[in-house]
């Protein structure tokens, strides 16, 4: 994406007609509380709640994305 791009504030819709939302650059809580039904911090896997930050804007597909469409979108033939 281009900067003109990325400082757009509205979805877009790539070239294979994917609907893209832009993510901003901000803070915000990942993991989750002790308290919380389910919250694991072993070997297995640790959701202790800590801050995280977002430095660059850039756009994030809207819906999950199959393999085959993902290659259409990066590799030409």
């Amino acid at each position: 994406m281009t900067p003109d791009q990325l400082a757009l504030d509205y979805p877009v819709i790539n070239s294979v007609r994917m609907v893209q939302v832009p993510i901003r650059v901000g803070e915000f809580q990942m993991g989750s509380p002790e308290s919380k039904s389910g919250h694991r911090s072993d070997k297995n896997g640790d959701e202790t709640l800590h801050q995280m930050g977002i430095t660059n804007p850039f756009y994030l597909s809207a819906c999950e994305v199959i393999q085959e469409k993902h290659k259409r979108q990066w590799v030409r033939t």
